[in-house]
């Protein structure tokens, strides 16, 4: 359908088309100063819309980062407290059986995961040997690096004698989880020739130790139970014994050093020992 013709009357009178044609093509004068002013307000409003956006970006990047340094510590937390810190500090200190994060291998670190065998909290990071499997044998590989001691030079005894020197311990009524010394003999003339365990249930097997160690004059001498705290004891008891051979009537010395020891939850504790040379009877 077709547009209908426009109506005359509608139209507006010649003259004010005429003029309001001119006035929509005419220029009008704007001031410079009016000029820079518009200018300076634009900006003034740009800066301002653009500033905030900046602003904005900095918190959200700011905000970023502390979600990352949040996840980083948590991870450091969860590994040194639950496990793989126990593990998780144990890659840190640039060894895989370190799980305590003490910078070395002790049997301590066994004793950290024993107790997490036990209770059901290990991880993958947790498997020492690598056979696929967190289990004893993780344990057991621990506590045999914790008691490395390498090669020393054999004693020659001739026509030697046989002794036996116990060594006790006393927790001072605090329950003993697990223990790590040094021990060694002071004067010539003797050997190592064997170790054997102590007296209480906790502690009736032997201690581990390098065999390395047999007709040394040396040893590292270790052990642990993951036992409920009631089954640990709280007094002193002998821990084990060495049997050593030695120059007959000679006599001899020893010493134990390095010796550190920890309760049922795996704290430190103060302990006292002590190396005597048992009578014969």
């Amino acid at each position: 359908m077709a547009n209908p013709e426009p109506d005359p009357q509608d139209r507006l009178p010649e003259r004010l088309e005429e003029a309001l044609r001119q006035s929509a093509s005419k220029r009008i004068p704007v001031s410079q100063e009016r000029d820079e002013k518009v200018l300076l307000g634009c900006r003034e409003q740009l800066r301002g819309k653009f500033g905030r956006a900046r602003w904005q970006q900095r918190i959200i990047w700011a905000a970023a980062a502390l979600v990352v340094l949040a996840l980083f510590g948590w991870s450091l937390i969860y590994r040194v407290g639950n496990g793989p810190r126990d593990r998780g500090t144990a890659e840190f200190a640039g060894n895989a059986a370190d799980l305590n994060g003490n910078g070395r291998v002790d049997i301590f670190d066994a004793f950290v995961l024993a107790r997490g065998i036990r209770d059901g909290r290990t991880g993958t990071t947790w498997d020492i040997n690598r056979d696929a499997v967190v289990d004893a044998k993780d344990v057991l590989a621990i506590a045999q690096l914790a008691v490395r001691i390498g090669t020393q030079p054999k004693q020659k005894i001739e026509g030697a004698s046989f002794r036996v020197i116990d060594i006790f311990l006393d927790p001072k009524g605090k329950s003993l989880g697990a223990y790590q010394l040094h021990w060694k003999i002071t004067t010539p003339n003797a050997r190592i020739v064997g170790i054997e365990g102590g007296d209480h249930p906790a502690f009736r097997n032997p201690p581990q130790y390098d065999p390395r160690v047999i007709q040394g004059e040396r040893v590292v001498v270790a052990a642990f139970n993951a036992a409920a705290e009631k089954s640990l004891p709280k007094t002193k008891i002998r821990i084990g014994s060495i049997h050593i051979e030695a120059t007959p009537a000679a006599t001899c010395r020893f010493e134990i050093e390095n010796l550190e020891a920890a309760d049922a939850q795996g704290s430190r504790i103060s302990v006292n020992a002590q190396s005597v040379e048992r009578r014969k009877r």
